[in-house]
């Protein structure tokens, strides 16, 4: 793995623990703990007595665009690279923030620079609209473009009085790309994967009526912006970076505890 370099140090800094969380790939921490990661973006459960078999299938699903896993056999909860390490090793916030330093390419905050909380709004989860829950989560910045944009046009083309928990929409790949600007069957069907794959939509494909040539399919769609799988999501994202504040400041405090114990002996070495 190129990412994994020779224990680093942080002469002066502590490790950027936000980093770790965004661009430190989750499933190459899998593999540093070595973990069973296959081919299909699954891994083998480390809990396997939580599990039928030992999790002879594996059950542990891959978010790489939001750099999380989940098991789906024992409920686990999301997880991001620190918390991943926590749990399969059994460590603090802190051990575990410095094993994967020590094991990939992670700069350090330099002294004196702090992460700082976003001003604005604070997120009003179950007030929210659709993409607001996306925005302020932070989950509408690790998006695909194609998905940004064919959000927008489920919701803007929502017919009024639907729900606004779950509505139903058909329409066709023509359409999708001709509201959103989309360039590319391609790029529509990536963005509707994506979507799915976070649980904001649910497809069901058929035919309707006959054409020349390639046949040419609708779709009935069935938006669901608050579903539990992305309410989850957008949980764990947005805790993201609260964590990653609480954690900094945390290491920042227990290095100025021990500089104030070095400090502390040198001065009673010196006065004896």
């Amino acid at each position: 793995m190129k990412s994994i370099i020779p224990n680093p140090r942080f002469e002066g800094g502590i490790p950027d623990a936000q980093f770790i969380r965004e661009k430190v790939p989750v499933a190459e921490v899998a593999s540093a703990l070595d973990l069973e990661v296959f081919d299909n973006r699954m891994i083998r459960c480390w809990h396997p007595e939580r599990h039928h078999h030992g999790d002879r299938t594996p059950s542990v699903g891959i978010y790489r665009q939001y750099n999380k896993v989940k098991c789906f056999g024992c409920e686990g909860k999301l997880l991001g690279p620190i918390d991943l390490v926590v749990d399969v090793r059994e460590c603090t916030l802190r051990e575990a923030i410095h094993w994967i330093a020590q094991r990939f390419a992670v700069p350090s905050i330099p002294k004196g620079k702090q992460l700082v909380k976003p001003k604005g709004h604070v997120a009003r989860y179950g007030y929210e609209r659709p993409i607001e829950l996306l925005l302020r989560s932070g989950l509408w910045a690790k998006m695909s473009r194609p998905a940004q944009l064919l959000a927008v046009v489920f919701v803007e083309l929502k017919v009024e009085g639907q729900r606004d928990e779950s509505w139903e929409l058909e329409i066709s790949y023509r359409a999708l790309a001709r509201y959103s600007g989309l360039k590319s069957d391609a790029s529509v069907s990536k963005g509707l994967n994506d979507l799915a794959g976070i649980g904001w939509l649910q497809r069901q494909r058929r035919r309707t009526g006959r054409s020349r040539g390639p046949v040419r399919e609708t779709a009935t769609y069935i938006v669901t912006p608050f579903s539990d799988a992305v309410r989850e999501l957008a949980n764990a994202t947005a805790a993201d970076l609260r964590a990653a504040i609480d954690e900094e400041r945390q290491m920042r405090a227990e290095k100025r505890a021990q500089r104030t114990r070095e400090w502390r002996q040198a001065k009673r070495r010196w006065d004896a």
